[in-house]
């Protein structure tokens, strides 16, 4: 009576190409978090360069003159120019940036993309950076004292 084995070594064959997919999973987890971290960056340069330039530019003459509130275009928009000159200091690659005042010119709206470089893009699928974009409006509203 012969007892027959189980074959040996299987396992050891599986172990590097699961260690493999583990080590590509691992770097499109790495680059997919350093895309969502540009993203949540450039939606804080948005948020911030939008609140600053609709409590910058705000129309003086125009309040002085006829009593309302407005946002003056000119100065909303060279306020984002030095958040943006800032932001880019800071490491964020900022490709385009637009800055919209609202016809009532109660709003400001500020758009943004920016490029992110993977970290192993290459190395995973051939790409090296991906675009992100983010969008946010600030409103002004006059607060009554009455």
């Amino acid at each position: 009576m012969t007892v027959e084995r189980a074959p040996r070594g299987s396992v050891l064959i599986l172990v590097p190409a699961l260690v493999l997919v583990l080590l590509v999973l691992g770097a499109i987890a790495v680059d997919a978090s350093v895309a969502y971290l540009g993203r949540r960056e450039l939606a804080d340069f948005t948020a911030s360069a939008a609140d600053r330039a609709a409590a910058s530019a705000l129309d003086k003459s125009s309040f002085y003159a006829s009593g309302s509130v407005r946002i003056d275009s000119a100065v909303a928009q060279k306020v984002v120019t030095d958040a943006e000159a800032v932001a880019r200091g800071g490491g964020l690659d900022i490709t385009a940036v637009t800055v919209t005042v609202s016809p009532s010119g109660q709003a400001v709206t500020v758009a943004a993309s920016a490029t992110v470089r993977t970290v192993f893009g290459v190395a995973v699928g051939g790409r090296t950076s991906f675009t992100v974009r983010a969008a946010t409006t600030a409103d002004i509203t006059e607060v009554s004292t009455r």
